[in-house]
């Protein structure tokens, strides 16, 4: 059994027999609403349903009764003030009728009761913002309004853009030789993420707050080098005869076709997480180069370089897939995504040092239900800035909670 599916059924009977904490809950919670878990979830499900095939044989109609039926009866649950309890019956009972092939009715009319005090009510929009493409020439293009089709072209090199929004470079003119020390550069804003495909076709996923800048063509150059600030998922083009180098502030990642994805978005540390194929994470100040193997990541500091397995390696680049993954993370860093996406302002009441979450969200989930399902835990409370939360005000405190 994996190491997920063993946690999960130790929450779920934990769940049934009404002995979980509510920090419990909350992981539980996390790992039913994540489309990454589901296989699993449903295996449980499976295992601990002895009338599955029964409720199989039920038409869509009577399942749809079913899950409005536990709804129902929980309502009761409402007036009495039993909120938690509610919130993770109403999970697990419309999960089990996913699992089984229902889709997932949104329980609106009493979830909009539904409040804590230190939230404010309605949503935190985003405000759509651009993504920029800066030419060789200083040209700087909205990516994210231009139409599909032709972007621009330079030194023989065509840019365009495909259906799906993807940035992709390709030789429009072999005549011309393209000039390799011309460099492109895309940023993403707060909120937005990016694919391009590369001259060499390499491709690039950049998350949030993030850019990267890069050759106009690698043909003449020995080795294909790109500098990356934020966080950046690499697909690269396989060429034994010129690496591919990804420079940040700290470090360097020599590779010659592979996966990897590198996070550079703290100061202090750089986290590269390879999936497949073979990466060198070299320093200054460090002598000796490391490599990395499938499924391990090393952090770097600036002062050394350490290495650790991660049996579950895609949860660092699940963000280009659209999902927040917390895996026993530090209330700061979470807080540090929320902000890269949601275009936040985060202040920190108390000692936050020792208050660490795991949990997997969508990132399309409105953050005042997400800051609402950490504060279950009872291990923090978000005090939101009063104002318009529709976008102008955007201003969060984290204040630790210090009775749990």
């Amino acid at each position: 059994m994996s190491d997920n599916k063993h946690r999960i059924l130790e929450l779920f009977r934990k769940y049934l027999s009404n002995t979980s904490t509510l920090s419990e809950e909350q992981e539980f919670l996390s790992y039913i609403e994540d489309p990454l878990h589901k296989n699993e979830i449903q295996e449980i499900l499976s295992e601990s349903f002895q009338n599955q095939t029964e409720i199989e044989s039920l038409s869509d109609s009577s399942r749809k009764r079913i899950l409005n039926q536990i709804l129902h009866n929980d309502k009761a649950e409402l007036k009495s003030g039993k909120i938690y309890k509610l919130w993770s019956r109403i999970a697990v009972a419309a999960t089990v009728l996913l699992c089984l092939g229902i889709a997932l009715y949104l329980y609106q009319s009493d979830n909009n009761k539904i409040k804590t005090e230190t939230v404010a009510k309605g949503h935190m929009k985003l405000d759509s913002s651009k993504v920029y493409l800066t030419l060789a020439n200083g040209d700087r293009i909205a990516v994210s309004d231009t139409k599909e089709g032709h972007v621009a072209e330079q030194s023989g090199i065509t840019i365009t853009k495909t259906a799906d929004g993807q940035l992709v470079y390709s030789i429009s003119n072999a005549s011309q030789k393209a000039n390799s020390n011309e460099y492109n550069t895309v940023e993403t804003p707060k909120g937005g993420q990016y694919q391009i495909n590369l001259p060499d076709g390499t491709k690039v996923w950049l998350n949030a707050v993030s850019s990267l800048r890069y050759p106009v063509s690698f043909s003449s150059l020995k080795e294909r080098k790109v500098i990356l600030k934020g966080e950046g998922y690499f697909e690269v083009s396989e060429d034994k005869t010129r690496p591919f180098i990804v420079v940040t502030d700290k470090q360097e990642v020599e590779v010659l076709g592979t996966h990897f994805n590198i996070n550079a978005y703290n100061t202090q540390l750089t986290k590269t997480t390879l999936l497949e194929g073979s990466v060198k994470v070299s320093s200054a100040g460090l002598v000796q180069p490391t490599v990395l193997k499938p499924g391990q990541m090393a952090v770097n500091d600036s002062k050394q370089i350490d290495v650790a397995d991660m049996p579950y390696a895609y949860n660092e680049v699940a963000w280009k897939d659209g999902y927040f993954v917390f895996n026993n993370a530090n209330i700061k860093d979470i807080m540090r995504d929320l902000s890269n996406w949601y275009d936040l302002e985060v202040e920190y009441e108390g000692d936050l040092s020792n208050v660490y979450f795991h949990g997997n969200y969508l990132r399309s989930r409105d953050v005042v239900k997400l800051l609402r399902s950490i504060e279950l835990t009872n291990k923090v409370k978000f005090i939101i800035a009063p104002g318009d939360v529709s976008g102008k005000e955007r201003r969060i405190t984290v204040v630790e909670e210090k009775d749990n």
